[in-house]
């Protein structure tokens, strides 16, 4: 019975650490420019690029228009490149610019004093623990999504 009682602490906490992360970062995402969104395309084609838009899209799980709106101002600000496909010309490929390295770079730093100072109440014991248990659990999302893909992911 303890467990179902967890699970729904686990389940209640979720949310509101949710919006405390992101009203931290939404403090901080000024000084960089860029909304939470346009910071998370540009994470997402770090770890992908080169990345095509409709990967992008899949990725991100938003519609093609979608990602395009965010793209917009991420190519203006020159934190994009793109290169057309030799093979197809109709598949553009996006990549980080070194603008967008940089900016990436800022936001890490960012990330990092954020998870100093919320982490700075966990003992360095407890720290351990919550790492292993974050590795734990992402390992088994990790599996589930291999095991229940909704799209198939393309390059």
């Amino acid at each position: 019975m303890q467990r179902n009682e967890d699970l729904q602490a686990i389940f209640d906490n979720w949310g509101p650490l949710k919006r405390c992360v992101h009203a931290y970062f939404a403090q901080h995402f000024g000084q960089l420019q860029l909304s939470p969104a346009q910071l998370e395309i540009l994470k997402t084609i770090k770890c992908s690029q080169p990345l095509s838009h409709k990967a992008l899209a899949q990725k991100m799980q938003l519609t093609p228009g979608g990602v395009t709106q965010l793209l917009e101002g991420l190519e203006e600000a020159g934190f994009l490149t793109r290169a057309v496909d030799p093979a197809d010309r109709r598949v553009v490929y996006l990549s980080l610019s070194p603008t967008g390295e940089q900016k990436l770079k800022a936001f890490h730093k960012v990330g990092k004093q954020l998870l100093s100072e919320v982490f700075s109440t966990l003992e360095d014991e407890e720290l351990a623990v919550y790492l292993q248990v974050q590795q734990k659990l992402l390992t088994r999302l990790e599996a589930y999504q291999q095991q229940h893909p909704n799209q198939k992911e393309e390059k």
